[in-house]
């Protein structure tokens, strides 16, 4: 009997799915986990569950079928010839030390068996594996045609993955060219990214040092231009993912990050290996590094005796790892045993159990996130876990200070789990009588002075719209389609306005001019490596200055329409001017490794434009072009911003982002108070009345007009004429309404 499709199970399945896809995004995309990698899998699994007793509850979107995140659109999208999968994960008890399990686990039991039975095989206990490490880095695709490197791509969903060709070049252990015999005439080589530990060590104490700098000019009045690209990174897989995924490959080249090759993809001209065993043989012939640690082992037993072994040495490693992993060693078999949506049937990752340590609870503060929540943070005595020294832990919010009735000065038993910023788990030791000290929990923000309210475990603040630390959520979902609907002025743009200084309220969105937007793309510009041939450009012109190759051969490209990335990267090899790239043939080019019609275009574009004369018109050209076309979107995003001024009372209330007050909420109450004035004198009983308003949606908002801070920034909205303008009559009676018609009309088709 099918199950029913019960509304309770399909809103879980809904909240999972999304809260499993902003996961997997902040995890593979922006390199910033919120939860735990047994968080995760424990979502994970009870949406498979789900899915599995529900089919109705299965959604072609689902994360459950799956990989990785979609790709990061500052990065060109490169599609994998043959799809990037992901691997089931094996995770171990809790409280379990990993290389003292006392049996096989069941699920490792289950995956062995299971192979046996999709393969007809009768003794399991001789079935080979290679098992190797399972290194915590960033997952990457290299394609090397005719031996040499073409591309670079990250996994990204699986299908489709961000171009990182630049930033690969600059890892030193990928190679440029394969070498040896029999190199495939295309060959995809997967491995992994990451950074050894020594070297995430060295980059975190330079961050920190970086930091106290800052920190002690702040103090004395002064400015401190931040060095580019220092910043502290939790964990070895978020510096080794950061410091790919960048925009500029020169601060990935000054990460030092290293690579190793596990895997094959598409391969064009070569047969393909016997195991598991002979692919790396290849990949170590071709000179590509692979790990020294994998082993061949039989059967479950064979597998668990080697997840004891790195459970145990793992802390000796010079690279962090997070489990193993075990592949069938036959490809043959391999190809039989298949693979579903997401995951091979071949292959499983086993995972450790986080590591622990116990330290003292030397002090707490208190952090305000972009939705207003204050988040408790432990200060902790310096202790060592999994080979990365803790400062630092989360507390979650105030609830979980009580749960776990922990005070200043108690032993604790913290855990690096799942990669991310540490957290307590429980109170080892609580301090003697006289040295233990209760945590306050603040009655004001920390950051703007505003009433800290509890709401439940959690604590907000209640100065949304002065609070800097919640500043930028503010502006995003001000100017956003649904709110003040300004087109243009997206998360970047706002970004870059708040770290100038040129908005520290809502309000000030409608005093900036065209030039301030001018400056900042400039600036922007100047911060990237496009940017820079702009900036470069400038100089040039201005003081008659140098230009390098680089600049002139990215400023340049515009007029040289069959010359890419790949080609200008062969250029930069070869040649160590301009000049010498002028007076190269087309033959020479092609011999170089550019094609024919690459090689066409250059030479073409050097006979019509042999001199450095003709080069500087052609820079002043795109440089007027370039001032011209920036004066003009800027004029259109001002004149967009002074053109909201004007958008409906209902639109402005929801943009104000009172806790609670949705769309429909906003509109109805534009609808009962036609002006900001009357609505912030609004009594709470008399917001009552209104429909689809109850208890803590009304109270939300008389506390948010009570407050100040809030009032002052509405005050300078209405002096800068965003004053909301009434809905009409007959659009407030549909206002909130939704309707549907459905049949077939005679004269026309649907």
């Amino acid at each position: 009997m099918t199950a029913h499709r019960t509304p309770a199970a399909a809103a879980r399945a809904d909240w999972l799915r999304t809260e499993l896809a902003r996961h997997n995004r902040l995890y593979h995309a922006e390199d910033a986990p919120e939860i735990t990698d047994a968080e995760y899998d424990a979502l994970f699994r009870e949406l498979q569950e789900l899915e599995a007793r529900q089919p109705e509850l299965q959604h072609p979107d689902s994360p459950t079928r799956a990989v990785g995140a979609v790709a990061d659109a500052a990065f060109a999208p490169v599609r994998h010839r043959l799809p990037m999968l992901s691997l089931a994960n094996i995770m171990p008890p809790e409280d379990a030390a990993a290389e003292l399990l006392p049996e096989c686990p069941e699920e490792l039991l289950r995956f062995v068996q299971g192979i046996g039975k999709r393969a007809g095989l009768a003794d399991v206990a001789a079935l080979r594996f290679l098992a190797e490490p399972k290194l915590d880095g960033l997952a990457i695709n290299l394609c090397y045609e005719d031996g040499r490197l073409a591309f670079a791509a990250t996994r990204g969903d699986g299908q489709i993955g961000e171009d990182v060709t630049a930033n690969a070049r600059a890892v030193p252990d990928i190679p440029q060219r394969l070498k040896g015999r029999g190199v495939p005439a295309l060959v995809e080589v997967r491995g992994e990214v990451y950074m050894p530990c020594a070297v995430f060590a060295e980059l975190n104490a330079a961050a920190e040092q970086e930091r106290q700098r800052e920190e002690e000019a702040r103090r004395a009045g002064k400015k401190h231009k931040r060095k580019k690209g220092v910043r502290v990174f939790a964990t070895p897989r978020n510096a080794a993912a950061g410091s790919l995924r960048q925009k500029d490959p020169e601060v990935t080249r000054a990460r030092p990050l290293a690579f190793y090759a596990y895997a094959l993809g598409e391969v064009q001209g070569a047969a393909p290996p016997a195991t598991q065993q002979q692919l790396l043989a290849r990949l170590k012939q071709w000179g590509l590094p692979v790990c020294d640690a994998v082993e061949v082992v039989d059967g479950a037993d064979g597998c668990l005796a080697y997840y004891r072994k790195f459970a145990h040495a793992r802390a000796e490693l010079p690279y962090e790892i997070d489990g193993v992993v075990y592949k069938v060693d036959d490809c043959t078999l391999q190809q039989t045993l298949g693979r579903d949506d997401r995951t091979p049937h071949w292959a499983v990752a086993h995972k450790f159990p986080p590591p622990v340590a116990h330290t003292t609870l030397a002090g707490v503060t208190f952090q305000v996130g972009r939705t207003g929540a204050v988040t408790p943070v432990a200060e902790l005595a310096p202790v060592a876990v999994g080979g990365v020294m803790v400062r630092r832990a989360t507390l979650h919010n105030p609830g979980f200070l009580e749960e776990k009735g922990l005070a200043l000065g108690d032993t604790v038993e913290l855990r690096r789990a799942g990669e991310v910023i540490p957290e307590i788990l429980k109170v080892v030791k609580q301090a003697a009588p006289k040295a233990r000290r209760a945590i306050e929990i603040p009655r004001q923000c920390p950051e703007c002075g505003a009433d800290a309210v509890r709401d439940g475990d959690l604590l907000f603040c209640t100065g949304e719209l002065e609070c800097p630390a919640q500043l930028r959520r503010v502006v995003e979902h001000f100017v956003s389609r649904d709110a003040m609907d300004i087109d243009g002025l997206g998360k970047e743009n706002i970004g870059w306005l708040l770290a100038a200084g040129k908005i520290r309220h809502v309000d000030d969105l409608y005093r900036l001019k065209p030039e301030t937007f001018v400056r900042m793309t400039l600036l922007r510009e100047s911060a990237n490596r496009a940017g820079r041939h702009w900036a470069a450009a400038l100089r040039h012109l201005e003081e008659d200055a140098d230009l390098d190759l680089d600049s002139w051969l990215k400023l340049l490209e515009p007029a040289m329409p069959q010359v890419g990335a790949t080609s200008l990267d062969i250029l930069r090899a070869h040649f160590d001017s301009l000049e010498k790239i002028a007076a190269a043939s087309e033959k020479r080019l092609r011999e170089r490794g550019l094609k024919p019609a690459a090689a066409r275009a250059v030479r073409a574009f050097f006979q019509k434009h042999p001199k450095e004369a003709q080069w500087q018109k052609l820079l002043r050209a795109q440089l007027r072009a370039h001032e011209q076309e920036l004066q003009a979107t800027a004029q259109k995003l001002v004149d967009r911003i002074q053109e909201s001024r004007a958008q409906d009372l209902g639109r402005l209330v929801f943009a104000l982002g009172i806790h609670e007050i949705g769309r429909v909420a906003a509109r109805t109450l534009a609808q009962a108070y036609p002006s900001l004035e009357r609505l912030q004198k609004a009594r709470e009983e008399e917001l009552l009345e209104l429909s689809g308003f109850g208890e803590v949606m009304a109270r939300n908002v008389v506390k948010f007009f009570a407050q100040k801070s809030n009032r002052r920034v509405i005050r300078r909205l209405l002096q800068a004429g965003v004053v909301g303008t009434a809905p009409a009559a007959d659009a407030a009676r549909l206002a909130g309404r939704a309707s549907v018609r459905t049949g077939t009309c005679e004269q026309w088709a649907r």
